[in-house]
């Protein structure tokens, strides 16, 4: 019900509180109901008491009587006068006879009457359980008008159900009690008849039992018997009337009480049906709002995972508990973090970064209905697959022999050192079995078994991680929603068109402005006024979609423009991540083999500053000879080995750095074409379509306004961007080939030998192989700034890798020219002794 005092709503049909108040006449119902059962137990104790007392006092008057009957007769006067004969004392004696009878048919009557009244007592009783029923259950199918939903018609039917079966119950143990009542008060009529007959003594002389001075013939008791056995023939009808009655009740209180709950059942009928097609509508409006809210929530999940992922870019790009070996300080030295970044290296964790953020803001653009551009999305790798074979040098120069005919003087071929690092980057390959006519194994047979990329790709990185699997949405958040509704709808129309279908000719027991509907709860009259007000609510619905697809979109392109801002930056974390790991494993292995060089040249030593103590005056001596060649032997195996060592040493070291800078050119060249591609693919904020609410671009600097008029005033201006696409395209160089890997170091090497004053710099800025392909991608700042971080980084890279083998290759050089001298010095003094 609706109080008059709460506050309404603004369409002032609705109160704000809903108010269940209880009508006077129900508290005025269960008052009386509760002073009438209250008077009704009373009643019942006060009808038992009275009834026990009553059968107290039949009992005791009873015995009072025969006994003040007994002692009258003994206390008569004696027949000891002679004028009394026996006429009298019989006639005294039937006289007696007579009224004991009388005063016995007397209390059985009055109690055969007391019996008969409790039993109407409890036949009008039972009427008016019978009535109170009926009027219960007609009020509570007058409470139907006001229920709102199924659990009250249930709670309603089941207390109907329950009240019916307790009348029943109730009916029955009535009727059972006025039997047993019945049965009881009869027989207590006849045992009353019997004891009277058992009080009647016989004449003892005529049969009758010794010591009870009978006063009584046969054919007075048996007069006195067929008037009692009348009497209880009489009781056993009244009897089978009172059953008779009480079961002829019974079945018209089941009856009418089954009547009144098929009633209710009647009306409840109707009343369910409309309330189901009203919850049946609710419902599905509900669904639908449920299915636009997993609409709206796996939409919120993708951005907020979008989300993450720029934060993460983001912190790559710093370098932020990445693991990054950039961002460590000059000189430490931390196995620990260099194992991380080597393992899982940022530069490729930049890559799958980059890679899901590509397809998710690709998704989320389509999905949200807000990309103009035609993009699609290409195949990018994020593991560098491993570097192909390095180019090989010029030819090795041939030898040519001395010839005394002609002059010519002998001209070597290349150095020991020139061969054996030949030998090591660039090994002959083998002769294949079979000669040159052998065939190929069949497939399957003597072929490598194939095996999974990502376990080798493990091999190579053990830290890396699987990347996201791409999740593209089937149709957009307007589609998607536009579906919903249509099913939504249809379900609405069926169901609605079935209940108009099935309403016949009864009345709708919930229209506008019954009790137990509101403003929008309610049944219209037709099958269109239903339609258009589901309708109506489907349109709030698709109106708040509208307006969380529009906040969605604000805050989509905000997320474009972070991303936008933070694209300039990847390519210098990407590469200064790939240079610094690789110059930390070229230190790292650099640094085992002048460990492992060091402790051969320190015994080296050792062994020359002993063979040099050992080279005494006395050894100039003809019978010390013996033992100044075996010294000799000792110390030209000891500089055969010093020597072949430190060229071994340097040929080491210049595989390892000719390696590390091919790897890092190789990964520079595929992280510059994965990031150009993704930087292509990636959704922009110029890709999205124009609306009032687009992210305001930051104003542009003079310079940057000075640089496009001079490009205008050069190239003219440029047209629109092809149709689909939100930028037009260009060709940017290539970088300079041959100037890292071994083949550089080769060079220099053979440069260093030839003409000692010769530098690496200057033999790998002769180097001029020509340049590597260009590569065509969009014409953007951030496609510029990758170009301009890969110059950046492979300049500087080339230039430390020149220094770096000059330094290396002298180093080495002036350690061999030492061991030379000294073996000289060694050899000029064993001869003066030899000559002394």
């Amino acid at each position: 019900m609706v109080s008059p005092i709460n506050p309404f709503s603004t369409w002032g049909n609705e109160p704000l509180i809903e108010v269940l108040e209880l009508p006077v006449e129900t508290l005025i119902s269960v008052r009386r109901a509760q002073r009438r059962q209250l008077l009704e137990y009373k009643e019942e104790q006060d009808g038992i008491a009275t009834e026990e007392m009553e059968s107290i006092v039949r009992d005791e008057q009873e015995q009072l009587v025969e006994q003040l009957d007994e002692r009258i007769r003994q206390w008569a006067p004696r027949p000891g006068r002679a004028e009394m004969d026996v006429y009298e004392v019989r006639d005294t004696q039937l006289h007696q006879h007579q009224s004991k009878t009388d005063r016995h048919v007397g209390s059985l009557s009055m109690r055969a009457s007391s019996q008969q009244a409790y039993f109407s007592e409890l036949y009008g009783n039972a009427e008016s359980d019978l009535k109170r029923h009926l009027a219960s259950q007609k009020a509570r199918v007058a409470g139907l008008a006001y229920a709102s939903n199924t659990p009250q018609l249930g709670n309603y039917e089941r207390l109907a159900k329950q009240e019916c079966s307790s009348f029943i119950e109730a009916a029955e143990q009535r009727a059972e009690g006025i039997e047993t009542y019945s049965a009881e008060s009869m027989n207590g009529l006849r045992k009353m008849n019997k004891q009277f007959l058992d009080g009647c003594y016989v004449f003892e002389e005529l049969g009758g039992p010794k010591g009870k001075d009978g006063t009584y013939n046969p054919e007075e008791v048996e007069v006195f018997k067929q008037r009692l056995d009348e009497l209880d023939e009489d009781v056993a009808e009244r009897g089978d009337v009172w059953v008779k009655h009480s079961r002829e009740q019974l079945e018209r209180h089941v009856e009418r009480s089954k009547e009144a709950l098929e009633e209710f059942h009647a009306a409840i009928k109707d009343v369910e049906t409309d309330i189901t097609i009203l919850e049946g509508a609710e419902k599905q409006i509900r669904s639908c709002s449920l299915l636009q809210l997993q609409e709206q929530s796996a939409n919120d999940a993708a951005m907020d995972k979008l989300d993450q992922k720029l934060t993460l870019l983001d912190a790559l790009c710093d370098g932020i508990g990445t693991g990054s070996i950039v961002h460590q300080k000059p000189g430490e030295d931390n196995e620990e973090e260099d194992a991380k970044s080597h393992a899982n290296p940022v530069s490729i964790q930049i890559l799958q970064c980059l890679k899901s953020i590509r397809w998710r803001v690709h998704s989320r653009a389509k999905y949200l209905g807000c990309l103009q551009s035609e993009i699609e999305l290409t195949d990018i790798t994020c593991v560098p697959p491993v570097p192909e074979d390095q180019p090989k040098p010029p030819a090795a120069a041939e030898e040519i022999p001395a010839d005394e005919e002609t002059g010519q003087e002998f001209v070597a071929g290349e150095s020991e050192n020139l061969r054996a690092f030949r030998e090591r980057i660039w090994p002959t390959p083998p002769e294949e079995e079979g000669g040159e006519g052998a065939e190929p194994p069949a497939d399957g047979e003597g072929s490598a078994k194939e095996v999974d990329e990502w376990e080798e790709v493990l091999k190579r990185y053990p830290g890396l991680q699987k990347e996201d699997k791409e999740v593209i949405p089937a149709a957009t958040f307007m589609e998607a929603l536009a579906s919903i509704h249509e099913k939504q709808k249809a379900e609405l129309h069926n169901l609605v068109e079935e209940y108009y279908n099935n309403l016949g000719e009864r009345e709708i027991t919930r229209k506008k402005g019954d009790p137990a509907c509101t403003a929008t709860r309610y049944i219209p009259d037709s099958l269109e006024e239903f339609d258009e007000k589901n309708e109506a609510s489907l349109t709030e619905l698709h109106e708040s979609a509208v307006e969380y697809l529009k906040t969605k979109v604000r805050y989509f392109r905000s997320q474009i423009a972070k991303l936008s801002t933070t694209m300039p930056r990847v390519a210098a974390a990407l590469f200064s991540d790939i240079s610094e790991r690789t110059r930390k494993r070229e230190r790292a292995r650099l640094k085992v083999l002048r460990e492992s060089y060091e402790d051969d040249a320190a015994a080296w030593k050792a062994t020359r500053d002993t063979n040099n103590a050992n080279l005494k005056p006395s050894l100039g001596n003809e019978n010390a000879r013996p033992e100044l060649e075996g010294l000799c032997v000792r110390e030209a195996e000891r500089h055969e080995a010093a020597v072949k060592g430190t060229d071994d040493a340097l040929i080491n070291a210049l595989q390892v750095m000719g390696s590390e800078s091919w790897h890092f050119y190789a990964e520079v060249l595929h992280g510059v074409a994965q990031v150009l591609g993704l930087f292509d693919t990636t959704v922009q904020p110029a890709d999205l379509v124009l609306t009032d609410e687009d992210v305001v671009a930051q104003r542009k600097t003079l310079i940057t306004l000075l640089k496009e008029y001079v490009k205008i005033e050069a190239e003219g201006e440029q047209p629109p961007p092809p149709e689909g696409k939100a930028f037009h395209t260009r060709e940017y160089k290539g970088v300079r080939q041959g100037r890292l890997g071994a083949a550089p170091v080769f060079l220099a090497l053979q440069a260093m030998e030839e003409d000692a004053a010769a530098g690496a710099v200057g033999v790998l800025a002769a180097i001029d192989e020509g340049v590597t392909d260009a590569t065509t991608a969009n014409d953007t700042p951030n496609h510029a700034h990758v170009i301009k971080s890969r110059d950046r980084i492979l300049s500087g890279y080339t230039q430390h890798f020149a220094l770096d083998v000059e330094n290396l290759i002298r180093h080495y050089s002036a350690i061999k020219r030492e061991e030379q001298r000294w073996y000289q010095n060694w050899n000029s003094l064993v001869e003066s002794l030899k000559e002394q």
